[in-house]
């Protein structure tokens, strides 16, 4: 190839690798900390608690999660400490806590 096609290619091979070579980080912006906390009304998304939030990666960071405000939520500690790494849907995650609260 010769001219804008080998050029194009080359600006595709460039983004890809950057891309997959980049570590990834956990920290999570200031901006997004925000936009969840409006979400969700600065409440545990599975109890409703306000003591002792916490962000937590709805899919785990460890499996490919992004820090994208979608992929993060609110959760008390007690709720997010009985989730570990595990990844719920949010409703998953409800019915989890609902049923742990159920039996005390």
């Amino acid at each position: 190839m010769t001219g804008i096609g080998s050029y194009i290619l080359l600006c595709v091979l460039v983004f890809v690798i950057v891309r997959h070579c980049t570590p990834r980080k956990r920290y999570i912006s200031s901006a997004t900390r925000k936009a969840v906390f409006w979400r969700d009304r600065g409440r545990c998304r599975a109890c409703g608690g306000r003591k002792r939030l916490e962000y937590d990666h709805v899919k785990p960071f460890s499996r490919g999660g992004s820090n994208h405000a979608s992929n993060i939520q609110l959760l008390c500690r007690r709720c997010n400490r009985s989730k570990s790494a595990r990844y719920y849907p949010i409703t998953g995650l409800i019915a989890t806590c609902v049923n742990r609260l159920r039996m005390l």
